[in-house]
Protein backbone atom coordinates (compact mmCIF):
# COMPACT_ATOMS: atom_id res chain seq x y z
CA UNK A 1 0.00 0.00 0.00
CA UNK A 2 2.58 2.79 1.05
CA UNK A 3 4.52 1.63 -2.38
CA UNK A 4 1.52 2.40 -3.99
CA UNK A 5 1.15 5.98 -2.70
CA UNK A 6 4.69 6.58 -3.79
CA UNK A 7 3.75 5.45 -7.46
CA UNK A 8 1.16 7.79 -7.19
CA UNK A 9 2.97 10.99 -5.74
CA UNK A 10 5.56 9.97 -8.51
CA UNK A 11 3.07 10.53 -11.24
CA UNK A 12 1.66 13.26 -10.12
CA UNK A 13 5.01 14.89 -10.06
CA UNK A 14 5.06 14.11 -13.58
CA UNK A 15 1.75 15.48 -14.46
CA UNK A 16 2.20 18.72 -12.57
CA UNK A 17 5.53 19.30 -14.21
CA UNK A 18 4.40 18.42 -17.31
CA UNK A 19 1.88 20.55 -17.36
CA UNK A 20 3.97 23.35 -16.11
CA UNK A 21 6.33 22.80 -18.37
CA UNK A 22 3.64 23.38 -21.64
CA UNK A 23 2.27 26.44 -19.74
CA UNK A 24 6.21 28.28 -19.53
CA UNK A 25 6.61 27.04 -23.13
CA UNK A 26 3.08 28.45 -24.23
CA UNK A 27 3.46 31.48 -22.03
CA UNK A 28 6.57 32.90 -23.46
CA UNK A 29 5.60 31.52 -26.71
CA UNK A 30 2.43 33.86 -26.21
CA UNK A 31 4.96 36.65 -25.15
CA UNK A 32 7.10 37.00 -28.18
CA UNK A 33 4.74 36.20 -30.77
CA UNK A 34 2.82 39.69 -29.47
CA UNK A 35 6.58 41.67 -29.38
CA UNK A 36 7.07 40.45 -33.01
CA UNK A 37 3.08 41.65 -34.24
CA UNK A 38 3.43 44.68 -31.82
CA UNK A 39 6.79 45.46 -34.16
CA UNK A 40 4.39 45.37 -36.78
CA UNK A 41 3.13 48.62 -36.48
CA UNK A 42 0.53 49.51 -38.67
CA UNK A 43 0.62 46.97 -40.86
CA UNK A 44 -2.32 44.88 -40.62
CA UNK A 45 -2.35 41.22 -39.85
CA UNK A 46 -2.37 38.68 -42.58
CA UNK A 47 -4.85 36.39 -42.05
CA UNK A 48 -2.18 33.34 -41.25
CA UNK A 49 -0.78 35.27 -38.68
CA UNK A 50 -4.40 35.73 -36.82
CA UNK A 51 -4.29 32.51 -37.00
CA UNK A 52 -0.95 31.38 -35.82
CA UNK A 53 -1.93 34.23 -32.55
CA UNK A 54 -5.24 32.15 -32.10
CA UNK A 55 -4.17 28.30 -31.89
CA UNK A 56 -1.10 29.88 -29.67
CA UNK A 57 -3.76 31.54 -27.50
CA UNK A 58 -5.91 28.68 -27.60
CA UNK A 59 -3.24 26.65 -26.40
CA UNK A 60 -2.10 29.15 -23.85
CA UNK A 61 -5.45 28.50 -22.22
CA UNK A 62 -5.69 25.15 -22.41
CA UNK A 63 -1.82 24.64 -20.91
CA UNK A 64 -2.82 26.77 -18.22
CA UNK A 65 -5.89 24.98 -17.53
CA UNK A 66 -4.32 21.31 -17.35
CA UNK A 67 -1.64 23.39 -15.23
CA UNK A 68 -4.47 24.65 -12.52
CA UNK A 69 -6.04 20.96 -12.42
CA UNK A 70 -2.84 19.53 -11.73
CA UNK A 71 -1.70 21.75 -8.95
CA UNK A 72 -5.07 20.94 -7.49
CA UNK A 73 -4.72 17.42 -7.89
CA UNK A 74 -1.09 18.03 -6.26
CA UNK A 75 -2.47 19.91 -3.58
CA UNK A 76 -5.12 17.00 -2.69
CA UNK A 77 -2.43 13.89 -2.91
CA UNK A 78 -0.14 16.01 0.00
CA UNK A 79 -3.58 16.37 1.64
CA UNK A 80 -3.66 20.10 1.78
CA UNK A 81 -6.51 22.39 0.76
CA UNK A 82 -6.83 23.54 -3.14
CA UNK A 83 -9.01 25.99 -2.77
CA UNK A 84 -6.18 28.85 -1.92
CA UNK A 85 -4.03 28.01 -4.74
CA UNK A 86 -6.78 27.60 -6.80
CA UNK A 87 -7.87 30.75 -5.98
CA UNK A 88 -3.98 32.31 -6.94
CA UNK A 89 -4.13 30.69 -10.29
CA UNK A 90 -7.81 32.20 -11.06
CA UNK A 91 -7.26 35.50 -9.96
CA UNK A 92 -3.29 36.15 -10.64
CA UNK A 93 -3.65 36.75 -14.61
CA UNK A 94 -6.50 38.93 -14.17
CA UNK A 95 -4.83 41.16 -11.87
CA UNK A 96 -2.09 40.85 -14.29
CA UNK A 97 -3.69 42.37 -16.72
CA UNK A 98 -5.15 44.81 -15.00
CA UNK A 99 -2.35 46.00 -13.46
CA UNK A 100 -0.57 45.56 -17.27
CA UNK A 101 -2.89 48.21 -18.32
CA UNK A 102 -0.69 50.85 -16.77
CA UNK A 103 2.57 51.70 -18.66
CA UNK A 104 4.79 51.64 -15.69
CA UNK A 105 3.71 48.80 -13.75
CA UNK A 106 4.00 46.67 -17.44
CA UNK A 107 7.05 44.45 -15.30
CA UNK A 108 4.71 43.97 -12.32
CA UNK A 109 2.13 42.86 -14.68
CA UNK A 110 4.40 40.10 -15.87
CA UNK A 111 5.92 38.87 -12.65
CA UNK A 112 2.30 38.89 -11.75
CA UNK A 113 1.27 36.60 -14.83
CA UNK A 114 4.03 34.26 -13.93
CA UNK A 115 3.61 34.02 -10.38
CA UNK A 116 2.15 30.68 -10.71
CA UNK A 117 5.35 29.59 -10.83
CA UNK A 118 6.33 30.29 -7.54
CA UNK A 119 3.23 27.91 -6.87
CA UNK A 120 4.58 24.89 -8.55
CA UNK A 121 7.82 25.37 -7.25
CA UNK A 122 6.37 25.54 -3.68
CA UNK A 123 4.14 22.60 -4.28
CA UNK A 124 7.00 20.57 -6.03
CA UNK A 125 9.31 21.37 -2.90
CA UNK A 126 6.42 19.41 -0.43
CA UNK A 127 5.77 16.76 -3.02
CA UNK A 128 9.51 15.80 -3.17
CA UNK A 129 9.71 15.85 0.23
CA UNK A 130 6.93 13.60 0.63
CA UNK A 131 7.89 10.91 -1.94
CA UNK A 132 11.09 10.74 0.13
CA UNK A 133 9.65 10.50 3.21
CA UNK A 134 7.41 7.57 2.31
CA UNK A 135 10.19 6.00 0.35
CA UNK A 136 12.26 5.95 3.17
CA UNK A 137 9.45 4.79 5.63
CA UNK A 138 8.92 1.93 3.71
CA UNK A 139 12.44 0.07 3.82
Amino acid sequence: MANQRVEDLLRQETLLNRSFALWMTMYIAVGVLGVFVGARGGIPLTVGVALVQLALLLTYLASYIWFIIEVTRTAKALEKRPLPFLAWMLVAPVIGLIIGLIPVFSIFAIVIGASPLSIKFLLAGQLRTEIHNRTFATT
